[in-house]
Order: structure tokens, then sequence, then C-alpha cells
């Protein structure tokens, strides 16, 4: 028989208010499209994902994109072991807003840039205003591992961003035992 060993980590979804991260968040913990209002706050929901003998956790945060949020938002960066970046696909000053959440979380996570990050485009079901090459150009310069159109409302790369995003983030910090 396997010893399985619990592993938990903690992720921040992080973008402008209305981007559909609540939603997706819901996605994560239903199965379900759930439509949500704007997140007062904070919010979070655990995936889990088989891995070997491991058993990862990702304790997915959601930070709430309104501007009166965003002032505290660096506190809860500290000990985050993965960020997702989403923008909203119909709406591209979403996608251009993404440096400033990383200056901003930067302030709780100073090496932000050696902790693995991911950019996602929300509401792809409703088709995107943003050319694939401009998408390229943004991942290249802000060094994204890997992007992934999603939606919350028909569920598209949802399981597979969080099952690939987790073992990357497992592998990145595999042998500690993360508290």
């Amino acid at each position: 028989m396997d010893d399985f060993m619990d592993y938990a980590y903690k992720v921040i979804i992080a973008g402008d208010g209305g981007v559909g991260k609540t939603t997706l968040l819901r996605r994560i913990a239903t199965q379900n499209y759930d439509p949500q209002s704007l997140t007062i706050g904070l919010n979070h929901e655990e995936w889990l994902i088989s891995e070997k003998s491991d058993v990862i956790h990702l304790i997915c945060w959601d930070l709430g994109g309104q501007e009166q949020f965003q002032m505290i938002h660096h506190t809860y960066s500290t000990g985050t072991h993965g960020y997702i970046f989403a923008y909203d696909c119909t709406r591209p000053s979403t996608l251009w807003n993404i440096p400033l959440w990383i200056e901003n979380l930067k302030q709780g996570q100073p090496k932000i840039e050696e902790i693995p990050k991911i950019l996602i485009g929300t509401k792809y079901d409703l088709g995107s205003q943003i050319e694939t090459t401009v998408i390229a150009e943004f991942i290249d310069e802000h060094h994204f591992l890997s992007h992934y159109l999603t939606s919350a409302k028909t569920g598209l790369n949802i399981k597979d961003l969080l099952d690939n995003f987790g073992r990357i983030i497992h592998k990145n910090y595999q042998g500690k035992w993360i508290d």
C-alpha cells in the first residue's frame, strides 16, 4: 500500500474586477456555472490533484478586483506558491492592467519573478477582442509559464489549467513540506 503525502499550495488568482475570477472559482467548487457578483475582499476554493503517491491541494485565493481592495492585496501574497493572472477576453484593458497587479503583489512577495505564474483569458465563450500575437508578446514580455483561454460557463480548459499548474507548482516545491 502506498503512503500518500499531502501537500498544500497557496495560489492567488488576481485580475481586474468583473473578469470572472469568482465565477471560475465557483466552477471549481461546484462543477457548475454559477455567475457571481463582484467579490467583496477575498474568497477561496480548493482543488485536489493526485500525482503518483502525492495529494496536491491547491488553495486558490480570489482577490477582489475593485480598486478599494487593491491597497491590501500585497498582504495576502506572502507565502504564495503560484499566481494565476486573469483577464477578460472581451475587455482588452484588463490584460493591460496585469502588470499593475504584478507590481502591487510584489510589495508582499518581492521575489514574485521566481514563483510560477500563468495567464488566463476568461469568458472565451463570448469570443476574444485580443489578437493571439499580442497575447504571445505579452506572455513573453512578462514571463508567464503558460496561457489558457477559459470559460466558466462551458468549463473550457479549467480542469486542465489547474491540474497542469498544480503539477508545475508541486514539482517546483517537491521535497519541501508546506504547512
